[in-house]
Formats: C-alpha cells, sequence, structure tokens
C-alpha cells in the first residue's frame, strides 16, 4: 500500500477503535497546534513585502503530503494561494470515510505542474496532459522556489531543479542542538 494512503487509513481506522473525535473540524484543531521551523511564521510577510519593493508578483502554495484539513487550520494557511494536500471523502457529519486525495514522492511533480500551468484544483486532470508552450505558462518552472523538509520533495525538488528553478531542503539536524529552547534549522540548496 502506498505510504500516503496507509496512514490515511490507518488514521480513520485508530480514530474510531479509540473513540477518538475525528472530523474535519478536529483536525483543523489539530492544525493551530503545528510547530514550525524558526523563521517560518513570519517569512510570508518578510518575503511579501521584500517582493512588494521589488515589483514582483508573488504567490505561495503548498503541495503536502499532510491533510489539507490540518494545514487550513494554522496560522499561516491564509498565506497559500492554494493548499494542494492529501484530504478525505467525508461523510455527511465531515467524518473521514476514505482518502481521497494522496499526494506522495510521485503525485507532488504533478501538482507542480498544476502550478506551472495555471490549474487551481485537485480534480480537473483534462488539462494537465494538454500541451502548452513554456513561455505561455503562467508559472515558468525558473520563478518557482521550492521548500521542502521531508523525503516526498525529493522527487519535486530535483524537477524545480532542472526545470531552472531553486529547490530548498529544510530539515532539523539529529543532534537538535537548542539555544535558548529553539531547535537550529540547516538548509541546503
Amino acid at each position: 500500500m502506498d505510504e500516503i494512503l496507509a496512514y490515511m487509513f490507518l488514521l480513520i481506522n485508530e480514530a474510531k477503535a479509540r473513540g477518538v473525535r475525528f472530523d474535519k473540524n478536529s483536525l483543523k484543531a489539530h492544525g493551530k497546534k503545528v510547530n514550525y521551523f524558526e523563521g517560518v511564521e513570519n517569512y510570508f510577510k518578510r518575503i511579501d513585502l521584500y517582493a512588494r519593493e521589488k515589483n514582483i508578483r508573488i504567490n505561495h502554495y503548498i503541495i503536502s503530503s499532510g491533510t489539507k484539513e490540518m494545514i487550513e487550520g494554522t496560522t499561516i494557511a491564509r498565506f497559500f494561494k492554494i493548499i494542494y494536500a492529501s484530504s478525505f471523502k467525508y461523510d455527511v457529519n465531515n467524518v473521514p470515510e476514505w482518502p481521497a486525495i494522496a499526494l506522495n514522492y510521485t503525485t507532488k511533480t504533478q501538482f507542480l505542474f498544476r502550478i506551472n500551468k495555471g490549474i487551481d484544483n485537485s480534480w480537473d486532470n483534462s488539462k494537465i496532459n494538454n500541451y502548452i508552450p513554456k513561455e505561455e505558462r503562467p508559472v515558468p518552472f525558473e520563478h518557482i522556489i521550492y521548500i521542502g523538509d521531508g523525503l516526498t520533495d525529493v522527487p519535486a525538488m530535483k524537477l524545480v531543479k532542472e526545470q531552472g528553478g531553486v529547490s530548498i531542503g529544510v530539515y532539523a539536524p539529529k543532534s537538535k542542538q537548542k539555544r535558548n529552547g529553539v531547535v537550529r534549522v540547516k538548509c541546503l540548496t
């Protein structure tokens, strides 16, 4: 089983087995508890200000194997034009029944092409394979900066880099050296 489908399936089953409340609202509430790498919460305001000063139009997207509803509950969700993420099929009470969209290693590259071609949803597959000349694509790859924090980001990072964009890997070092209670983060380009 695909690991993303497996974790989503297990979330549903474990919540039922343990009698834990598990619905859209509980996922969003969990998103409010997310701890970020140092600098993430003020990054968007700083980079948006820099872009305005340079007269650059900037859009932020997220492509995540995590659940869309949880990401929508985070303090940074408002900064994203579109959140492409794994999500569930819900019943009438907003309780997850089954994984609806699972973003994994390879599907993340598909969502990069959705951004590149200006497809602002995860369901319209009619346009993804349409030929659009590079110069007519709304978001050229060479204008993309991809910031990844996990192994599922590696193929997408490679695609962006090979197409002329920039990829940055962010991770917490194994030693997790803390200074003033903050885990230091290393970045790779």
